[in-house]
């Protein structure tokens, strides 16, 4: 089964930010990039997990699931 990296941040991470070289990398992963700009913690959190527990629920192995964060400023809600 393939493996899955699912990225998560704010504007850093969405459109050609740091997730989309992960395939230059790890060719076998099939990236999930839920990046959106201005976003604060707890959104970028529940939407990181959001797309773990669907993963989950379509049978993928925990241990082929990786995630990568960006998180944004400790005040930005």
């Amino acid at each position: 089964m393939p493996k899955h990296f699912v990225a998560s941040g704010c504007s850093f991470t969405e459109f050609r930010g740091w997730p989309f070289t992960i395939p230059d990398y790890f060719p076998d992963v099939e990236l999930h990039n839920m990046g959106m700009a201005s976003q604060g913690n707890g959104f970028i959190a529940r939407k990181a997990q959001y797309k773990i527990f669907d993963l989950l629920d379509k049978g993928v192995n925990p241990k082929d699931i990786y995630l990568g964060v960006m998180w944004s400023g400790p005040t930005r809600m």
